[in-house]
């Protein structure tokens, strides 16, 4: 059987997405949105969270200023084009977990319906240890963490869609 020349020239050509690493591949998967801004998308908070003075507010103005210091954070109305940061803070007793989800539109290319998945996601869990400041800084500092990951991941697989 005589190969196709148009096959053998599709199998030489490099394709950019197929030439990566798998990792590379499941990192653009997970992260490449062109640099698109995120939105923000912060869970109500149990009452033990309350007690331990955290508030939905103070959460929210600790992610969005790390998203706005990466300018990728979007401040208008919600849209399903962008994708979004969903942040759910638990706290039972001198525990908390704390969980970060990237949350990206897909589109099923059978149906041609879409919807939104979880293609990134962090989270901790710990003791605050203590009541009042001290243990709400300490949950604050852990989401920071997160999200000082999430931007890092996020600006590698993005950066040069960032800076065009």
């Amino acid at each position: 059987m005589k190969p196709c020349p148009l096959a053998l020239l599709l199998v030489l050509i490099p394709t950019p997405g197929l030439a990566q690493d798998p990792e590379a591949r499941m990192d653009t998967f997970a992260l490449f949105t062109g640099c698109s801004e995120i939105r923000l998308v912060v869970e109500q908070l149990p009452e033990d969270a309350r007690d331990l003075g955290l508030t939905r507010e103070t959460l929210e103005r600790a992610a969005r200023s790390r998203l706005r210091s990466a300018r990728i954070y979007h401040d208008g109305p919600a849209s399903v084009s962008y994708p979004y940061l969903y942040i759910n803070v638990n706290v039972v007793s001198p525990a908390h977990n704390v969980l970060v989800e990237f949350e990206k539109r897909l589109v099923d290319p059978t149906s041609g319906h879409f919807g939104f998945a979880t293609t990134w996601d962090r989270g901790l869990t710990g003791t605050h240890g203590r009541g009042g400041d001290v243990g709400a800084s300490f949950v604050i500092q852990g989401l920071s963490r997160i999200m000082d990951e999430f931007i890092d991941e996020y600006m590698r697989v993005n950066g040069d869609a960032c800076t065009s």
